[in-house]
């Protein structure tokens, strides 16, 4: 595909998931609606200045502003730093301070592509009581969702599976219409979808919730249960495409009863 084609085709997809119009982009960016109408279908190809002025009108994620730049045959804004990169460690200090203020509630820190870069003690310990075998070693970094969808992980001892694999399922559907160059969540997405459980989640009809939010059920290999809700918190001023993507998922208990056996095993120190 031509660059100037794929420029097109990536901006429609942000005006299709934002729900704009070509006239309302291009008054937003400050453009004239011909000028929109050509950089869609690659009769014009945009200067830097007006492509991210483009991208700010429709709140597009660093990582995609990249990929815009890079169609337009231009270099990219934003550099992409790791969490362990020397450069990041006073971020590394803030997470971990992050995640100590969240005990005794479970709390990670996950890319896009929901593997766990940082945890706290208390998701350690509940993920280990919510376990009936030892986790197997691997090379590969802990994966929220991979975990979740696993027989041999945490989908035995999720007792309202369906129903929260169905939020979840539409969660990562949003998070790819947001990211849809990340390589990881892609490979996640496509692996999801060709499990049979997965794909059942498309055509049942989703239950009608009972409050606000889908609390997570957990049944421990004690035989207690547990009940969560999830807090998602992010940065919102980063200016690299690692740190603007980075999650810090808080687990909190939904009644007094959950939050109480957090409070036990924290003091048990299991």
């Amino acid at each position: 595909m031509r660059d100037s084609a794929q420029l097109g085709e990536r901006l429609r997809h942000w005006r299709a998931v934002r729900g704009r119009t070509q006239g309302a982009l291009a008054d937003a960016a400050g453009i004239s609606a011909r000028h929109m109408s050509f950089i869609e279908t690659g009769r014009s190809r945009p200067s830097r200045s007006v492509l991210l002025r483009l991208a700010d009108a429709l709140e597009v994620p660093l990582r995609e502003q990249n990929a815009l730049l890079e169609a337009a045959g231009l270099s990219r804004e934003f550099r992409e730093t790791p969490l362990d990169a020397p450069g990041m460690a006073h971020t590394q200090r803030m997470l971990a301070l992050l995640l100590e203020r969240t005990e005794p509630y479970p709390a990670v820190v996950v890319d896009p592509a929901f593997n766990v870069l940082m945890a706290n003690r208390a998701q350690i310990r509940l993920h280990a009581r919510c376990l009936r075998q030892p986790p197997l070693p691997s090379l590969e970094r802990p994966n929220l969702v991979r975990a979740f969808f696993d027989a041999d992980g945490l989908k035995p001892a999720v007792l309202n599976w369906e129903e929260a694999a169905a939020v979840l399922w539409r969660r990562l559907q949003r998070e790819l219409a947001e990211r849809p160059t990340h390589p990881g969540l892609v490979l996640l997405l496509e692996e999801l979808s060709r499990r049979a459980d997965v794909r059942r989640l498309d055509v049942v009809a989703p239950t009608e919730p009972s409050g606000p939010w889908v609390p997570l059920s957990l049944r421990l290999v004690t035989g207690e249960t547990i009940r969560l809700v999830t807090l998602i918190a992010s940065f919102g001023t980063a200016i690299d495409v690692a740190l603007e993507e980075l999650r810090l998922e808080s687990f909190l208990p939904a009644d007094e009863p959950s939050a109480a056996l957090l409070r036990t095993l924290a003091e048990s120190g299991d």
